[in-house]
């Protein structure tokens, strides 16, 4: 985690550095980590992803990526959120909505 702080201030905050990054793959390489990485390490590189998104070349590329399996950046957030779901315990149906329970049902009703 150091290293991808030390990456992201040194790298992505700075203009020129960020320029070099993108051109040198740095995008790419970001989102393959990101890709393969445990849970905990997710925050941090996704925030470094946010301040590059600031930069069309770098958009661009993120549109661009693809994972091992094909998988674009759009299909890996929708397994984070899903996998997150899970660590969560959060009930869902078979169609993938989320169940209200006892805990949670106070929130799906209007107040009184």
């Amino acid at each position: 985690i150091s290293a991808v702080d030390c990456a992201w201030v040194a790298l992505v905050r700075e203009e020129r550095n960020a320029a070099s990054f993108v051109v040198a793959g740095g995008v790419e390489a970001v989102l393959n980590l990101l890709s393969q990485c445990p849970p905990f390490m997710r925050s941090p590189l996704i925030g470094c992803l946010v301040d590059l998104a600031a930069r069309k070349d770098a958009r661009q590329r993120m549109w661009a990526w693809r994972g091992e399996r094909g998988a674009g950046l759009a299909r890996q957030v929708v397994r984070f959120w899903e996998d997150e779901q899970s660590r969560l315990c959060v009930a869902t149906s078979a169609d993938g909505d989320r169940k209200s329970n006892s805990v949670n049902s106070s929130h799906d009703s209007p107040p009184r």
